[in-house]
């Protein structure tokens, strides 16, 4: 699953995923650093950060959902 970060709150990444879900991730688990707009996937437990242009595709798809 493919999340972006919306904003940081304490010790958590509130993040989105492209059905406009949202997901709290603990900052000191994700072993990349992050901001807000950082993409990043998740797979069996294990984030990573997406590469550029996977990342240019997710923005485009996430740009479409947040229009709605």
């Amino acid at each position: 699953m493919n999340y972006i970060v919306d904003r940081i709150e304490g010790e958590f990444a509130v993040c989105e995923d492209a059905r406009r879900v949202m997901r709290h991730f603990r900052l000191d688990s994700l072993p990349f650093p992050i901001r807000e707009g950082t993409c990043f996937e998740e797979e069996d437990g294990v984030c990573s950060p997406c590469d550029d242009e996977r990342r240019a595709r997710i923005r485009c798809k996430m740009d479409r959902v947040w229009r709605r």
